[in-house]
């Protein structure tokens, strides 16, 4: 199972990416050489701050807009705001870009676990041309509801992100996600979701 996106104001979780100072490390060093120390990094899940130069390492890595690396001390001097620690688990199949308060830009990778539903029709009536009407609503499976209840158990408090579908068939426990102001109409490539702001049904 993936593990879910420990976020700050600003923070890229379990993705490693690198600043400047670390891709002037890695470059030259060969591409089989650059991979490797950037897998070593994103095992251990550090950085260096631009401001000071100290290792920051796990739930203590904030990044601006540009990926750059701060610490706690030096993000609140720069940007004069403490963070606000989430635990963001991305539910669907493919990586959610998020936009924090603060601007901030951050991928949240994939969980490794899908929650999924299932439709169900009712009947809802008949149109008076004569056709069925029906009304759909999306009914948990049973390996979804345990998927989902063993990810609740693992991290507790955590904000679970999924599909519209996946937030119908559990309200209040999976959230469909709100598009930052400006990416509301663009392709799902290229589509920004607010961290603040979340849809339940």
């Amino acid at each position: 199972m993936g593990r879910p996106g420990l976020v700050g104001a600003a923070y890229r979780p379990y993705h490693f990416h690198q600043t400047k100072r670390t891709r002037q490390a890695t470059k030259g060093a060969g591409e089989k050489g650059g991979n490797k120390m950037s897998k070593m990094r994103m095992r251990r899940n550090e950085d260096v701050c631009i401001e000071c130069e100290v290792t920051v390492v796990g739930d203590n890595l904030s990044f601006d807009s540009e990926g750059n690396c701060y610490c706690p001390e030096c993000y609140q001097s720069v940007w004069g705001s403490s963070r606000r620690r989430k635990i963001i688990v991305n539910a669907t199949p493919h990586p959610v870009t998020m936009v924090s308060q603060e601007g901030g830009v951050y991928t949240v990778e994939p969980c490794g676990v899908l929650i999924n539903a299932r439709p169900v029709e009712e009947f809802a009536g008949t149109h008076t041309s004569g056709a069925e009407l029906v009304r759909t609503r999306f009914v948990a499976d049973p390996a979804s509801e345990e998927a989902l209840a063993r990810l609740e158990q693992e991290n507790p408090g955590a904000v679970i992100i999924g599909s519209i579908i996946a937030a119908q068939a559990f309200p209040g426990r999976v959230l469909a996600m709100v598009p930052a102001p400006g990416f509301e109409r663009v392709p799902p490539a290229e589509k920004r979701m607010r961290d603040d702001k979340f849809t339940t049904f």
